[in-house]
């Protein structure tokens, strides 16, 4: 990519992104994290007054949408080597649905107190809520479907403060759970510090 005057280095090298293999690989959850920050970083600069509430919104959107479904994919291939299932892989597909419906099977596998359950109804309950205006990841990303229909003909406002608010706590949640799942990989990597735990049961949380 050497012939690249597009994606290089350039002057301020304190502006030098460190990409590939010179800064990572990093893996879903970083990715995640990187598109809800983006998400927050623009519901600020609104509300300090920088740039348009009506046009930034779809960006916003997006990239909590996409965030959500970076960390659900993480998830699953953390859990996924917690229970040693090398076929176990999420679905490659921008359905919320389909991931979180595995993940919520993963989760309901773990030792007791691994995951709180109210924090699994809460951001079950918000992923529902993304599915039921964007099922496939393409609302906010086009005014209209392929067919010329135009995307959120049924909803009129959306309050970018309370999106804030609520994908915080999900962001929140997200860290968590990334730490919580990385401690107890770590853990059951010692032999003589395996225990057999009571699981976890959640009732009713798939999403149809």
């Amino acid at each position: 990519m050497a012939d690249n005057n597009l994606f290089r280095d350039g002057e301020h090298q304190n502006l030098n992104a460190c990409v590939g293999t010179n800064g990572g690989p990093y893996d879903f959850s970083s990715y995640g994290e990187g598109f809800f920050y983006a998400a927050f970083y623009n519901i600020e600069a609104i509300i300090d007054g920088k740039w348009t509430l009506d046009i930034l919104v779809y960006p916003i959107c997006f990239n909590f949408r996409h965030g959500i479904e970076l960390y659900i994919k993480h998830f699953i291939v953390l859990s996924g080597r917690f229970f040693d299932e090398s076929v176990a892989a999420f679905k490659t597909t921008h359905r919320l649905i389909d991931n979180w419906n595995l993940l919520s099977i993963f989760l309901e596998r773990f030792p007791s107190g691994t995951i709180n359950k109210k924090d699994f109804e809460f951001v079950g309950d918000h992923i529902k809520n993304f599915i039921s205006i964007d099922s496939s990841g393409q609302t906010f990303r086009y005014p209209e479907d392929i067919n010329k229909h135009l995307y959120l003909s049924g909803i009129s406002v959306i309050n970018v403060a309370v999106l804030y608010e609520e994908m915080k706590k999900m962001y929140d949640i997200f860290e968590a759970w990334d730490c919580c799942l990385k401690e107890i990989l770590e853990y059951e990597k010692k032999p003589e510090l395996s225990v057999n735990l009571p699981m976890i049961r959640f009732e009713g949380n798939q999403l149809k």
